[in-house]
This record gives structure tokens, sequence and C-alpha cells, in this order.
């Protein structure tokens, strides 16, 4: 099916034409990658937050973290989504911080009872505690205790409408949502897209039995 391009509230649309439920996605550009070892887990947090903050929904509604992105999506009616993404933008400019401890021991109790995998091991393996390889560690930033502060500037710096992408039906005619106003990240302030090249790391071998613990024998 054809996808075109558009705009939405300010943000990049990218429409496909489709029949039954209307299908809806606002993905921000900030991800796993985008944190720094000691703050792991922030992103996560962000969302889970943002996500109670929606409350439950008649429609299908959910939200992920990826390396790259943070993508709140929802399938419904036209009132329902469009429902869905100004509520979603609403939770992020006023997220219930009350709530951090609550939601920092939910993400630790999912992290206890998650399995590791081949493909975080070998971006682990290939990119240390950094960018990529993050991912592959324990959600540190999580651990060492998050303040409101730190979790409130994460999201005003990240989560706006410069890193905003939206996609929607084009026969949408009315936005009554509006995302944080701010512009992108600077291209030294976020992480690149991975090259594919192979990496050589002579004499080193990455340990299968702790490699979330990231040591090396």
């Amino acid at each position: 099916m054809p996808v075109s391009a558009t705009s939405a509230a300010g943000l990049p649309a990218f429409v496909v034409e489709s029949d039954g439920p209307v299908r809806v996605a606002l993905a921000f550009r900030v991800g796993t990658s985008d944190e720094r070892l000691v703050e792991a887990g922030v992103t996560h947090l962000v969302e889970h937050l943002a996500m109670h903050a929606l409350g439950r929904r008649a429609h299908d509604s959910n939200a992920f973290v990826d390396a790259l992105r943070t993508v709140f999506y929802a399938t419904g009616t036209l009132a329902e989504v469009t429902a869905f993404l100004k509520d979603v933008c609403t939770a992020l400019q006023t997220l219930p911080l009350d709530r951090l401890e609550l939601e920092r021991r939910v993400l630790l109790t999912e992290a206890a009872r998650r399995g590791g995998s081949a493909h975080d091991e070998l971006l682990a393996y290939r990119f240390g505690p950094r960018t990529y390889g993050v991912r592959a560690y324990a959600e540190h930033g999580l651990r060492r205790r998050l303040q409101a502060d730190d979790v409130a500037a994460w999201t005003a710096g990240r989560f706006t409408a410069g890193t905003g992408r939206s996609g929607q039906p084009s026969r949408w005619t009315a936005w009554s949502w509006t995302c944080r106003p701010g512009r992108a990240w600077t291209a030294s302030s976020r992480t690149r897209p991975t090259s594919c090249r192979p990496v050589s790391v002579p004499g080193r071998r990455w340990a299968s039995t702790s490699w979330r613990r990231g040591r090396w024998r």
C-alpha cells in the first residue's frame, strides 16, 4: 500500500489508507541507546509513567521502548485514537512523578523475570556498555534511584515535537493535541544508526553466564 507523507499537529506524519479500525502510532526518537549506563532505564520509566496516566482504555493501546524509539500506539475508532494521542502528549507533560518509586519497583521486578537473548549479548560484545550495548546490561538507573528531577529533565529534553513522528489516516481533519515544544536533538547528542561492519576484539571472549553483569573472562 502506498505511504504518503504529511504533517499533523506540527509533527511529520506518514499515512496509509486502509479499511477497518483506525491504527495510530506516535514515535519519539529516544531509546535505550541514548542512555548512559548509570541512567539506563530512564526512558522505560517515562513510558510506564505515561501509560499509567492514560488509564485503562476500551480499545487496544500500548507502548514500547527499543534502541532508538519510544512508541505509543493504539487501535480503535477515530474518536478513540484521537483522544489517545491527545492524552499521551498531556501525560508526557504532566507525568505522575508521585508514582516514581512504585513504577521503579515494577520495572525491577520485570527485569528480574526477563531472560537475556543472543541478540543482546552480541550487542554488548560489539558495543560494550554504551549506545546499542546498554540494553544488554541491567537498568542501573533504576537501581541507583533516579530522582523525579532526573526523569522530568529527561522527558522535557527528549519527548518533544522536535523528536516526534506520527502515523494516522488522511481522513483525519481536526487535531486537538499538541506535543511539548522542542527541537530535535543535535547530531552530537543522539545515537546514530549503527554500522553493519564487524568488530574484532582479539583475546577476549564474552562470558555467556554473566553477560548481563558486564564481566569478561
